[in-house]
């Protein structure tokens, strides 16, 4: 018959059983071709997946970071703008600076705390103590910046262990100037990093 010279002449020698088999096997292999692709599909997609989340939560930290940094430089800015119309030699100034710094800060929980220093880098105002306590900033980065640079603006330092404190803080300062535009000392303020977490 016409399937049997059919059979006789694609696969001359081999019995149906061996055939069978043959191609059972195929099939499993074509199978399991089949789901390995799959499965390398689904992977690829659960990468691209987490790819985009990891993407998404890098921009929402970045994002506030920057608010962050913003809601800090605000009250820096306030600050420096204070400054430049208070006399630093005057009696009262380090107990009402102190209640202005306490007042800007209030609902900033991003800041631990501000200090103001003259053009000295002696500390006469602090949020943390109507009385500053007495640090010297003069040989430190941010005020060495604004002291060589009137037009520097905000800068943002390196994270640095406290020594009173003994907490880690990103320290941001900007310059304060005289009436007549002579650097006249900083503020800084910490910036807690695990608020930025």
């Amino acid at each position: 018959t016409g399937r049997h010279v059919l059979r006789k002449a694609i696969l001359p020698s081999l019995p149906l059983s061996r055939v069978l088999r043959l191609t059972g096997g195929g099939l499993a292999v074509a199978a399991l071709a089949l789901a390995a692709a799959q499965a390398w599909f689904l992977h690829s997609e659960r990468l691209r997946q987490e790819s985009a989340q990891l993407t998404s939560l890098a921009t929402v930290l970045a994002e506030h970071t920057e608010r962050a940094v913003q809601g800090a430089d605000i009250i820096l800015r306030g600050v420096v703008g204070r400054m430049e119309r208070e006399d630093f030699a005057a009696p009262d100034f380090a107990a009402a600076v102190h209640a202005f710094l306490r007042s800007r800060m209030s609902g900033v929980p991003q800041l631990r705390g501000a200090l103001v220093f003259d053009r000295s880098g002696r500390s006469v105002a602090d949020s943390t103590s109507p009385a500053p306590r007495q640090l010297d900033a003069a040989i430190l980065e941010p005020f060495i910046v604004h002291r060589m640079h009137a037009n520097h603006g905000l800068y943002i330092g390196k994270p640095i262990k406290g020594r009173l404190s003994g907490l880690w803080s990103i320290y941001m300062s900007r310059r304060i100037d005289d009436a007549r535009g002579e650097f006249a000392g900083v503020v800084v303020a910490a910036l807690d990093p695990a608020y930025l977490t």
